[in-house]
């Protein structure tokens, strides 16, 4: 009887042990499932960052202090109200992922509403946090909302400051380059 209470618990703490261990793992890995067919990882030192809630009155436009320049994609980008205050959203744990353009055009977003920063929290990602910002690819890439529709931004450093690259979800050009996709942590 001893034996088998001696194997029970030698078995219990075993499976404790690699539980834990196989959580930590976990949890280090980060990976995202952004659709079946796509699954990204966290960048390395993109596992502390987060941003601040955000009221959704200011625009990149009105941050023309920041942003030099400002570049809409597709026709009729007027209808798409980027350049209105949007919603509220609160504080977010942030993940940075790299992926290819041919990953991103076969992006598809299975609940867009969780990935969406507003345009404050971008604006304020990239007042704290510069160094993800860059000249070259791969360029940092967020999704946004306006009233009508999801649109991401893509941002580049250019002489004295930013300039915004503003695409439609379903309209992203594929020239097999790399970005930065961020968006708010879902875990």
């Amino acid at each position: 009887m001893k034996k088998k209470s001696c194997f029970f618990l030698l078995t219990v703490a075993a499976a404790f042990f690699f539980s834990a261990a196989f959580s930590q793992t976990a949890k280090k890995i980060e990976p995202l499932l952004i659709s079946s067919r796509l699954l990204l990882e966290a960048l390395p030192g993109s596992d502390s960052l987060s941003i601040e809630a955000a009221n959704g009155q200011m625009t990149i436009a009105d941050a023309g202090h920041l942003f030099k320049v400002c570049v809409y994609y597709a026709d009729g980008y007027g209808s798409w109200d980027i350049n209105r205050p949007s919603f509220y959203r609160s504080a977010k744990k942030i993940g940075v992922y790299d992926l290819s353009d041919s990953d991103l055009k076969r992006l598809v977003v299975s609940d867009p509403e969780s990935f969406w920063l507003n345009q404050g929290q971008i604006i304020k990602f990239c007042y704290q946090f510069p160094l993800w910002l860059k000249k070259d690819e791969p360029w940092p890439l967020f999704l946004t909302k306006s009233e009508s529709e999801y649109v991401f931004v893509e941002v580049r450093q250019i002489a004295g400051g930013l300039e915004a690259h503003f695409y439609p979800l379903n309209s992203w050009p594929l020239t097999g380059g790399r970005h930065y996709l961020i968006i708010p942590r879902t875990f």
